[in-house]
C-alpha cells in the first residue's frame, strides 16, 4: 500500500483526527484508501467524538455512510429549489450557490461572511476561481432567476417581488437558508 497516497487522500484531516488514525489498524487503514470521494470528504468533517465512535466499532464506517446520506439529501433539497426559482443549472454561479448554500446549513456560525468564509472554500473546492468569480457569478444566476421565473414562486423562497428588485447576494442566500432550515 502506498502511504503517500493514503496521506494524500486524508490531508484534510486534523491533528486530532490523524491521533484517532494512527490508533486504527492497518485494515482500517486501507478501508480508508478504498473510500469514494464523498465518503472521503465526509470524514474531514467529522468531529472527535464521531471519530471516536468509528474507531471504538472498529472501523464500522455507518456514521460516514449516514452523514452521506444526509448531505445527499440536502444538496438535492438545494437543487430541488434552486431548480423551482429557475436558476438555470448551465451556470456557474448555480453550482457556487448550491455548494455556497450546502456549507452555510452545514455550518454552525451564527453569522453569513460570504467573502471572507464560505466563498473562499467554495472557490477551492471549484478549482481555477477566486472569491469575487464566485460572487459575481451567483449573483449573476439571481439576476437571472428574476428575469425568468414566476413572481410568486420568488415571493415564496427569497420574499421579494420582481418589481421590488433583485436582492443582493446575502440576502437571497439568506432567505433560502431560512427556508432550507424550515423545511427541515
Amino acid at each position: 500500500m502506498d502511504h503517500k497516497k493514503i496521506a494524500e487522500v486524508l490531508s484534510t484531516i486534523s491533528a486530532e483526527q490523524w491521533d484517532a488514525i494512527a490508533t486504527l489498524s492497518p485494515i482500517q487503514r486501507e478501508s480508508i484508501y478504498h473510500m469514494t470521494s464523498a465518503q472521503r470528504e465526509t470524514i474531514s468533517m467529522l468531529t472527535s467524538t464521531e471519530w471516536k465512535k468509528v474507531i471504538d466499532n472498529n472501523g464500522d464506517w455507518d456514521i460516514i455512510n449516514i452523514h452521506i446520506n444526509e448531505d445527499v439529501q440536502l444538496y438535492t433539497k438545494i437543487r430541488n429549489i434552486l431548480d423551482e426559482i429557475r436558476i438555470d443549472p448551465k451556470l456557474a454561479g448555480y453550482n457556487y450557490l448550491v455548494e455556497t448554500l450546502f456549507l452555510i446549513c452545514k455550518s454552525t456560525a451564527n453569522k453569513i461572511n460570504l467573502m471572507n468564509k464560505i466563498y473562499p472554500i467554495v472557490a477551492k473546492r471549484y478549482g481555477n476561481t477566486d472569491p469575487h468569480n464566485i460572487d459575481r457569478d451567483i449573483r449573476y444566476a439571481i439576476s437571472d432567476a428574476y428575469k425568468n421565473s414566476d413572481s410568486k414562486i420568488l415571493y415564496k423562497y427569497l420574499k421579494r417581488y420582481p418589481k421590488d428588485g433583485r436582492p443582493s447576494n446575502k440576502k437571497a442566500i439568506e432567505a433560502l437558508i431560512k427556508h432550507i432550515h424550515h423545511c427541515e
